[in-house]
């Protein structure tokens, strides 16, 4: 462990060198042209790359770096994130999901698996974090809030409060999926309430 942690050490201090300036980069991108989400232009700028990440930018053709990229005019700009997305309504499973959208810029989704959990339960947001892991996706999840969707329906599964416990602090669970049973919430149904206390004990 504490080569571990002296490995992070030296790897943080090189990229601190990096965003300084007085050391040169790992990699350099030069020739594109990147986004700034914050004033909403575009600017050019050489992009300077250190263990993977962003270090700062230098004037076109000026960063100093091991390696350089000409990215010969192309545009620069973060990964998109899906912050609600059903992977399973696309037909797709997981990793072909990951495949078709990731070269499209989608780099992040925050999915409901509500569908797929109608059905199997707990086995349906399990099977979605391991089919995910690995992809070039970077997926999180939310527990589905109400299976099933309404107290009519019988698709095989339920979830109650005791259920979303099991999994509402798993580190890629984000929280509790969308609340379809708005009447019971506007009730204050105690199943319903109940699940979103449970949700509320991890933030």
């Amino acid at each position: 462990m504490p080569e571990l942690e002296q490995s992070k050490k030296q790897s943080m201090k090189h990229i601190i060198e990096v965003a300084t300036g007085r050391q040169e980069a790992d990699l350099c991108i030069t020739g594109s042209h990147i986004l700034d989400v914050y004033n909403k232009e575009w600017f050019t700028s050489d992009l300077l790359i250190a263990e993977g990440v962003i270090c700062g930018y230098a004037k076109s053709g000026k960063g100093r770096s091991k390696d350089v990229v000409d990215a010969k005019g192309k545009y620069l700009l973060p990964g998109f994130i899906d912050a609600h997305v059903h992977i399973e309504s696309s037909h797709c499973t997981p990793e072909e999901f990951s495949n078709l959208v990731v070269p499209c810029g989608t780099t992040t989704v925050v999915a409901d698996p509500h569908e797929l959990c109608n059905v199997t339960g707990l086995a349906g947001l399990d099977y979605m974090i391991r089919a995910t892991e690995g992809t070039a996706l970077q997926a999180f999840f939310m527990v589905p809030s109400c299976v099933p969707s309404t107290e009519f329906e019988h698709s095989g599964a339920i979830l109650h409060a005791p259920e979303i416990a099991k999994r509402i602090g798993h580190p890629r669970v984000l929280g509790l999926g969308e609340m379809m049973d708005y009447p019971g919430v506007i009730a204050g149904s105690d199943m319903v309430v109940d699940k979103i206390l449970e949700a509320k004990k991890v933030g």
